[in-house]
């Protein structure tokens, strides 16, 4: 790694001023060429022309995922097989991260010059494209590039650009490498548009999705038109050719419904051992094999016949085991683990809807069938993960299955005999009684209630009811119901993320606009008192507090900006004081106005800390957030406690305050994920649990102690870790 390079020129002179004007103009209309350009591949080659324009042969942008590996190239100025070469034999990531280690001593000012003269640079570089340029003895050389790493805003690189064959064949000035840095930066804000615009509609696309699926699996008693939506849905999230659910028929796995290139392997059957549908089934997880015609374990009869190339498959699980498989076959990119999960949502939906199918119509069957089928469908409702029962025309539970007996915690010999509004919640017996006698009618009905059992908060459940008809008289009623409180849940937690979502964006977008007139306050402030004129003390003092106090504006603004970012878990140099006066800077305007004192104690000799910051900010602001809930209705002293300390190798923070307290029998549960006491619609029950979670990603502990009427205190206990 030795070598040495002649020193870069970094004259400046009136040719270059005209220049330098004359890019700056380029990359202007770049931009608004930019903005009518409808997709990233078609934007990132207008870029791509416009730093052609400015003085370079060829230009290569390299889009890279998260370990550096090229996922899409944007280029000009090559022939078409050194298209092919950079296409086809890229750089591996993983060699990319080692040179940029060792690319230190190559550096102008971001970016790097790849001097071939350097005997390291030649060697590691040897498999670079020649450049076309003429090589000058203390010019470019023929093997030179400008690399130009392209970073986020959370400092990661999205891309990277690489420059060669300029056309005055000189080394690159500061100046000049600077103007590209620019139109790097431009880049690199486009590729982190399109990733969150990516990431949004896909989780869009999949929350509809399974919403829907969801509602229809709810409302639809029709095994086939469950099972096509859910194909249609699996096949457009994954962007795939095409889509089958196969269910376990016999020892073998049938074919049983398809969408797209699937509906040419219908009703074919697949051993459950030489297969990888069979494989997933029985290892009961998901399979992926990206790579089909050159892989073990798969059936190759099917394979062949609906070509498939790439294919991922996920088990449909219930209770009593798996019963079948989904799977989503053919895309142009491989299938991750994460298309795994997706599909394992829509599976369960799968399996669901299978398992009511099947026991509703045989259940129905078993009420008209001979004496001699009743064990082997009494086995049935037992097994089933949904809670049946049936109800004698009084509305008396005549029959009950283990699922109705585990999900009440009431035994059957009680269970049997009980009303059937006694199981469900007061305020709806109204809507049980309705169910109960639009059934007793004839009709097939369905609605949620919320069902009481030994504990003492209500479950829901989507209960989907059938008249008993025998001699053709209705002589009871068959009811099925699901458990759908986690759902709920996980629907209420999605809505309030789209609502945090929404208010960070807004607050991002205030934020922003509030920093162009606080930056003029702050300039014309400075002007007026660095002015010549002398200015009256009283006029001088105002100039100052003016100063002050939109420094201090500008302060909180990009406290603002800093927490409503998104940013990815990462550990870094982390000040616990910075992080505790930051995060009290964004609520203490609320605490003022819930006349709140406020009392901070920070340990000036505080040591740094390994951590992530943006985590602790948010587990500080949620303790800060429940004080000032907790102070708000409190008739007593409004005191808040902030404090910072250090015992041996643990740093901790202190939050505590004067309000009501945790009552005792609360005090174990307030961890939980879901447990909140504030009134429907002000809280999630997540902020704690979360919290209590990222404490215990750091190593660390949250401890609580309160007494009823004498306030409540946290104490962050984190281990040091020495940066």
């Amino acid at each position: 790694m030795s070598g040495t390079r002649t020193p870069l020129s970094v004259s400046y002179s009136a040719s270059h001023a005209v220049r330098e004007r004359d890019q700056l103009v380029a990359l202007h209309h770049a931009l608004i060429e930019v903005e009518r350009a409808s997709t990233l591949e078609a934007r990132l080659r207008v870029l791509v022309h416009a730093i052609r324009g400015i003085g370079f042969g060829r230009v290569i942008i390299s889009v890279r995922d998260d370990d550096m590996n090229t996922t899409h190239v944007v280029s000009t100025g090559l022939s078409l097989d050194e298209e092919r070469v950079l296409r086809t034999e890229a750089t591996p990531g993983h060699v990319w991260r080692r040179r940029l280690e060792e690319l230190g001593r190559f550096q102008i000012s971001q970016s790097y010059y790849l001097d071939s003269r350097d005997a390291w640079i030649a060697w590691e570089f040897n498999d670079a494209l020649p450049s076309h340029a003429t090589p000058r003895p203390d010019g470019w050389a023929s093997r030179d590039s400008l690399f130009v790493p392209l970073r986020g805003s959370n400092h990661r690189i999205v891309a990277t650009l690489l420059l060669d064959d300029p056309v005055d064949g000189e080394r690159p000035s500061i100046s000049r490498v600077q103007t590209v840095e620019l139109f790097g930066q431009q880049v690199a804000a486009i590729i982190e548009r399109a990733r969150l615009q990516d990431g949004q509609d896909a989780e869009r696309r999949q929350s509809e999705a399974l919403a829907e699926v969801t509602r229809a699996v709810s409302e639809s008693l029709d095994l086939d038109e469950v099972m096509r939506l859910i194909l249609a849905h699996a096949r457009a999230l994954m962007r795939a050719d095409g889509a089958t659910i196969s269910t376990l028929c016999e020892g073998e796995l049938e074919v049983v419904a398809t969408n797209g290139d699937g509906d040419r392997i219908l009703g074919a059957r697949l051993p459950v051992e030489g297969s990888l549908s069979g494989r997933a089934m029985r290892e009961a997880t998901f399979m992926i094999c990206n790579d089909a015609p050159s892989a073990n374990g798969v059936f190759h009869q099917t394979r062949i016949t609906a070509a498939v190339e790439r294919v991922v498959c996920v088990p449909l699980l219930t209770a009593r085991g798996p019963v079948g498989v989904l799977s989503v076959f053919n895309r142009d990119r491989d299938f991750t683990e994460d298309d795994a999960r997706v599909l394992f949502r829509l599976a369960d939906s799968v399996a669901v809807t299978l398992v009511n199918a099947r026991l509703f119509d045989e259940l129905q069957v078993a009420t008209r069938a001979q004496q001699a089928l009743a064990e082997r469908y009494r086995n049935l409702v037992e097994s089933a993960a949904d809670a049946i029962f049936t109800l004698d025309p009084q509305g008396r539970l005549s029959s009950v299955n283990r699922s109705l007996e585990e999900g009440l915690e009431i035994p059957r010999a009680r269970l049997l005999g009980m009303g059937f509004a006694e199981l469900v919640d007061a305020r709806d017996h109204a809507k049980a009684e309705s169910l109960f006698r639009q059934t007793m009618s004839g009709k097939n009905t369905r609605g949620e209630l919320r069902w009481l059992g030994q504990s003492s908060e209500p479950r829901y459940g989507a209960a989907t009811t059938a008249p008993i008809i025998e001699d053709g008289q209705v002589t009871g009623a068959l009811i099925i119901v699901r458990d759908t409180t986690e759902e709920r849940r996980l629907t209420e937690q999605l809505m309030q993320q789209e609502k945090l979502a929404a208010v960070g964006q807004l607050v991002s977008g205030v934020a922003h606009e509030l920093n162009n007139p606080l930056a003029s306050v702050l300039a014309f402030t400075q002007l007026l008192l660095a002015g010549d004129s002398p200015l009256a003390p009283d006029q001088g003092q105002a100039l100052e507090t003016i100063q002050q106090e939109a420094k201090r504006a500008a302060r909180i603004v990009g406290n603002l900006l800093t927490f409503a970012r998104q940013h990815q878990p990462e550990r870094t140099i982390t000040d616990l004081n910075r992080v505790v006066t930051d995060t009290l800077e964004l609520r203490l305007y609320g605490l003022r106005l819930q006349q709140v004192e406020v009392e901070v104690e920070l340990d000036q000799e505080l040591p740094l800390t390994w951590a992530d910051p943006f985590q602790l900010q948010q587990v500080v602001l949620n303790l800060l957030v429940n004080a000032e809930q907790a102070l708000a209705s409190w008739n007593g002293p409004k005191r808040l406690f902030l404090r910072t300390s250090r015992r041996k190798k643990l740093l901790f923070i202190e939050v505590s305050d004067t309000g009501p307290g945790i009552p005792t029998e609360n005090r174990s549960r307030i961890f939980n994920p879901f447990f909140t006491t504030k009134p429907v619609g002000e809280g999630t029950g997540l902020g704690l649990s979360i919290s209590d979670g990222i404490i215990r990603e750091h190593n660390g502990a949250i401890r609580v102690s309160s007494q009823p009427g004498q306030g409540a205190r946290f104490v962050i206990e984190l281990p040091h870790v020495p940066c």
